[in-house]
């Protein structure tokens, strides 16, 4: 009997987690930066994050569902990329004023969630009779003085991290320009130095200078922490030089100029660390539990999202994930393109589950299934129908969980396929055959998946009955009747 633990964790704690695999079959990111602000809109106001659902066994955790969410929790640690989010849904320019941005900011957080979504009916509506008269003198009152989430701290603190990255631009943004001591200081670490000569502030490599230099904080305690310490931070193994950019007096100017913007950056790095250390993230882990009753338990959870298929999930099993010793060219060039192509992830080592989900990429047997036009999800599935038919002589969800345990399959080789193509040539020149290559479609559209998928099979298993003979041989022609 399957088994769930429900769980909470911080959100730092989730991304970090070195336990959680991805499993071989991933969706493509389809997130775009105004999905992603909204799940941040969600975490700074304290809003639920849904359930992520994890396949557990022994000491590995598979990702079944979140990948999406775990990715932009990570990516939501860099201001820059909370910036990029907000700049996408609010739509202010570069150029636009902190004010004006305070302004777009509260006007876009208060339709979000609701605000001044006024429903009066204008009969039933008391008149003020202390109101003054349209004629009459009134101060103005701006739309964030009367923002209705402008009073939420956490919302506020979000407003302060996306206002300390402005603006952002192609090299430079609030956040590192106060540390561009490139014509100061030499060798910086964070400092990158392109083929093309123009240096700038790579902004991931000085965060990671921070936290280093913070002996693994996010920033520096500011308590206690002076212009004298981020002199020695900068300085560290180096010495000053002759020149008049280099001399000590004047890296030590360029801090105190940049002073305040530093402490905006380190108290909104602070803030956006701890927001993240303390919201918390739901996630269900499910054990000893088939395919098929993880496909069920993620329908329940997520009867809002996309289903998950039998395979999907079959690609967090641990069996499927067993590496395969000496895979062809042939398997490892379609790995290559199932990965960079239906799922924009790389994968470099082949385990059992790629043999069948590439499986129809090698398939070339145009009378019962076609070459084009078939979904990425579809073809995976008959690869899973024909090996597991093949070895194990069914098709169920059972047969497919089953297959990744066949010891007596070489997962390297092409020989399936090869036979499978080699069909193709036996069958096209039977008089029925024919009659279907006339309507111009393959079997499986003139019929269905299964009647293709089994027709094909059978046609192994006689062929291979036959002493699996030429084209040259006097069973060929058995073979057609």
């Amino acid at each position: 009997m399957p088994g769930y633990d429900l769980n909470t964790e911080s959100i730092n704690s989730f991304v970090d987690d070195s336990q959680i695999e991805l499993p071989r079959f991933q969706r493509k990111l389809t997130w775009t930066d105004k999905d992603n602000f909204k799940l941040c809109l969600s975490v700074f106001k304290g809003y639920p994050l849904g359930v992520i659902v994890l396949s557990k066994d022994a000491d590995k955790k598979y990702l079944l569902d979140g990948r999406q969410r775990r990715f932009a929790l990570d990516e939501m640690r860099n201001p820059e990329r909370v910036y990029d989010w907000a700049r996408s849904a609010i739509g202010f320019n570069l150029g636009v004023s902190e004010d004006d941005l305070r302004e777009q900011y509260w006007k876009y957080v208060d339709q979000y969630f609701g605000e001044f979504e006024e429903d009066v009916d204008d009969e039933d509506e008391e008149i003020d009779e202390d109101l003054p008269d349209d004629d009459e003198e009134t101060d103005s009152v701006s739309y964030a003085d009367s923002s209705h989430q402008g009073e939420d701290e956490n919302l506020i603190s979000l407003l302060d991290i996306i206002l300390t990255v402005h603006p952002k631009r192609k090299k430079a943004s609030g956040i590192t320009k106060p540390f561009d001591f490139r014509d100061e200081i030499s060798n910086l670490d964070y400092i990158v130095d392109p083929p093309s000569g123009y240096r700038f502030v790579d902004t991931e490599q000085l965060l990671d200078w921070i936290e280093y230099r913070s002996g693994g904080r996010t920033t520096p305690d500011m308590s206690d922490f002076s212009q004298d310490d981020l002199y020695d931070w900068l300085m560290a193994g180096k010495t000053p030089g002759n020149n008049e950019n280099s001399k000590e007096e004047t890296i030590r100017k360029e801090i105190d100029r940049n002073w305040d913007q530093i402490n905006r950056v380190f108290s909104a790095l602070d803030d956006l660390d701890t927001t993240l250390s303390n919201r918390k993230i739901g996630y269900m882990e499910v054990r000893d539990a088939t395919a098929n009753d993880e496909k069920k338990i993620f329908e329940i959870i997520n009867s809002e999202g996309t289903d998950l298929t039998a395979v999907e999930i079959l690609s967090a099993k641990p069996a499927y994930n067993i590496d395969i010793e000496n895979p062809s060219d042939e398997i490892l060039e379609d790995i290559e393109r199932l990965y960079q192509k239906e799922m924009e992830v790389s994968r470099q080592e082949a385990v059992r589950w790629d043999r069948p989900a590439t499986l129809y990429s090698r398939l070339e047997v145009p009378t019962l299934f076609p070459e084009e036009g078939y979904s990425f999800e579809r073809k995976v599935r008959i690869g899973f129908k024909l090996m597991s038919g093949y070895y194990l002589n069914g098709i169920s969800k059972d047969d497919f969980e089953a297959l990744a345990k066949n010891e007596n399959i070489n997962w390297g080789s092409t020989e399936l396929e090869q036979q499978l193509n080699h069909i193709e040539s036996y069958i096209s020149g039977h008089s029925i055959v024919s009659f279907w290559k006339a309507w111009g479609d393959p079997l499986v559209r003139m019929t269905s998946e299964a009647v293709a998928v089994n027709y094909l099979l059978c046609m192994l298993k006689y062929w291979e009955i036959l002493g699996k003979p030429t084209s040259s041989t006097s069973a060929n022609y058995q073979t057609r009747k």
